[in-house]
């Protein structure tokens, strides 16, 4: 039996600038239908094509051209309406046309515009609202930046990139015609200050087993000015963290932040919750990044098989496995008799326990006949993609009275 078909798109959300490349991941395995995998921007009546396979927009390439398993692709250029939400989509071909068959959980894509450069002391009203060449003030809240032509210390003797207090300060009068619409200052140049976007919590792209130290990482970017504060919990509870990354963009007109915490796991964190708190000058309340620990972790199974009593001959005997407490619900049971697998109809659904673990039961019934004395049944359980547990019982048949011998006189001879 070929393995089924799996399409995987594992990105939650992506952070861009303007005029970067973006990078959308999906892969696949196994056999499919015929029909054609294509990435689609939005759901439902409004969605665009973004890419497939006969054509795509013009900015947009494969990351491996050629290949049949890995659809990710780049996005140069990026735009500010790139933003949205991106879905990987494997289509079935039909009489009908293309039908879905399977589509991904969706990427969102949040596009950071920047304004204003440090190279530049040029500034244009339109970005903060003016009419383009107006001379109608704008009240902003501004940060000063300290640039070259102010002596080694920049502004007032600060370093270049020391930033001052922010205050409210009108935009400048619009400049004359000869301008060309801008307006000039040989002074230190102007800021805004800029909110940092919603932190985003990733974690490990595999799941890692219990008692295994995790490492998850909390971003944010295009704030101004530089200082933030970044602040984990668990479950309520503050745990530490290695101490933030804050780097600047290129133009050094704002900042991004990275922070990095290890969680050892437990079976309990199936319901606990990973917090990033982010607070910043531009903010009324702190920012959060939320992460479920269940997406990052797996509790293997216990299996055990109940062994029946030695039975009568002909009679029908039930052999049951129960596979117990794991996560996540993604389990396979089969049953192999003698080493050859069997076919069993009557698996039971999956049961959520209290704790939000999983356990089921497979119960398969055998007559025994005498041929099959001392045989063994092995229940196979594969979860979460992991190497198999096996558990296994022997089936032994009691003797008929009229032959005189004890149950483990017969399994001595083999009967």
């Amino acid at each position: 039996m070929g393995q089924a078909f799996e399409l995987r798109q594992p990105q939650d959300k992506v952070l861009v600038k303007v005029g970067e490349t973006l990078t959308l991941t999906c892969t696949t395995s196994g056999g499919g239908p015929t029909g054609a995998v294509k990435w689609l921007k939005g759901w439902g009546s409004g969605n665009e094509t973004v890419y497939e396979q006969k054509s795509s927009l013009p900015r947009v390439t494969r990351v491996v051209g050629d290949s049949d398993t890995d659809f990710s692709i780049r996005i140069g250029d990026v735009h500010v309406e790139d933003a949205g939400t991106y879905y990987c989509v494997k289509f079935d071909k039909s009489l009908k046309g293309d039908v879905v068959f399977q589509r991904g959980k969706g990427t969102e894509v949040l596009v950071h515009g920047e304004w204003g450069s440090q190279s530049s002391s040029w500034w244009e009203p339109a970005l903060l609202g003016a009419a383009p060449g107006t001379a109608r003030p704008i009240l902003a809240r501004w940060a000063l930046l300290g640039v070259s032509g102010h002596g080694e210390g920049g502004l007032g003797g600060r370093s270049q990139d020391a930033s001052v207090p922010l205050r409210e300060t009108p935009l400048p009068a619009a400049p004359g015609p000869g301008a060309g619409g801008r307006a000039r200052s040989d002074g230190p140049m102007l800021l805004p200050a800029a909110k940092p976007t919603p932190p985003v919590v990733s974690g490990p792209d595999r799941r890692a087993g219990l008692r295994q130290a995790v490492s998850f990482t909390c971003t944010a970017g295009g704030f101004y000015p530089k200082d933030i504060g970044v602040k984990w919990l668990k479950d309520d509870h503050q745990i530490s963290a290695l101490q933030p990354q804050i780097t600047p963009v290129r133009t050094n007109s704002s900042y991004n932040m990275s922070s990095t915490v290890m969680v050892l796991l437990q079976e309990d964190d199936v319901r606990s919750q990973l917090v990033c708190e982010v607070q910043h000058a531009t903010l009324p309340a702190p920012m959060r990044g939320k992460y479920q620990l269940s997406k990052a972790l797996r509790v293997s199974p216990s299996v055990r098989v109940d062994l029946p009593s030695p039975v009568e001959v002909n009679k029908i005997v039930n052999f049951t496995c129960r596979v117990q407490g794991f996560y996540p619900e993604d389990v396979a049971v089969t049953w192999l008799e003698n080493g050859r697998e069997m076919k069993v109809e009557n698996t039971s659904q999956l049961v959520k326990t209290p704790r939000g673990l999983f356990e089921l039961r497979s119960l398969v019934e055998v007559k025994a006949t005498e041929e099959k004395n001392g045989s063994t049944l092995t229940c196979r359980v594969v979860h979460d993609g992991q190497d198999p547990v096996k558990k296994t019982a022997t089936l032994w048949i009691a003797a008929p009275a009229r032959e005189g011998l004890s149950d483990r006189s017969l399994s001595d001879n083999g009967a």
